[in-house]
């Protein structure tokens, strides 16, 4: 079976996180289309409440809907592959969220 070893680079971040320059796009922008160009899955998820280690609260309630909600951006692919561009990724999200990194098994066809 093609099952390979793999990553998950993980970030918790915030909607409204921007990368550095020169591009200025979006935390998440930056992340999707990076794992685009490298060729690995992504998902973002949008949470209702969070708190960052960087000492923000975000939250929303059901009156009110907020455009800078906590997000989550997950990256997986071969090891090889999410270590080439590990360092891009801190680049992304050092000042703006937390990064974390989870062994997986990356089914490859």
């Amino acid at each position: 079976m093609p099952w390979v070893a793999g990553l998950q680079a993980r970030v918790l971040t915030h909607e409204r996180a921007r990368a550095g320059q020169p591009s200025h796009a979006s935390v998440v922008e930056a992340a999707l289309a990076l794992a685009r160009r490298h060729g690995l899955a992504a998902r973002v998820t949008r949470a209702e409440d969070g708190w960052s280690a960087h000492g923000g609260a975000r939250s929303v309630s059901q009156v009110e809907l907020s455009d800078d909600l906590p997000v989550i951006i997950e990256l997986v692919g071969a090891t090889a592959r999410i270590q080439a561009l590990l360092p891009e990724v801190v680049a992304l999200a050092s000042t703006h969220g937390t990064i974390t990194l989870t062994a997986a098994r990356v089914f490859e066809p």
